[in-house]
């Protein structure tokens, strides 16, 4: 019976060592995953901003010469209001939400229970002074 316990014992920790080799694979596999996407979508996002710029500038302008710094200007503005918002997105989570707002940032930890959670709000009302 020692000889099954020792056995049994053994099957147990190499099940339990398969599964957290699985779980870190697929974590891994998951980060490269938002990685990826995270690059794809701030590609998008600029090559959108550049081609807004410059057709405005091109509409505007009827034909005539676009006045590159201008252009560049626009451009510069429109970075430096999302990267703003970014700063703000983060000190709000660490200094509201995961503070005084916990109690409704809390639901965006746990499991989902429905399609939407207390935290979207957040969502809802930083989406107004983005627009």
């Amino acid at each position: 019976t020692e000889a099954n316990e020792i056995t049994s014992n053994d099957v147990d920790v190499q099940i339990s060592a398969a599964r957290v080799a699985e779980k870190l694979a697929r974590k891994k596999s998951e980060r490269f995953t938002y990685l990826v996407a995270a690059v794809m979508s701030s590609f998008g996002i600029t090559s959108m901003a550049i081609m807004a710029v410059y057709y405005r500038f091109s509409w505007q302008m009827e034909g005539g010469e676009v006045p590159l710094s201008e252009m560049f200007g626009t451009f510069a503005l429109s970075v430096g209001a999302a990267v703003g918002m970014e700063f703000w997105a983060r000190w709000a989570h660490e200094a509201l939400w995961h503070a005084s707002l916990w109690h409704m940032h809390e639901s965006h930890h746990r499991p989902r229970e429905g399609p939407f959670e207390l935290n979207d709000v957040f969502a809802i009302i930083n989406a107004v002074p983005a627009i």
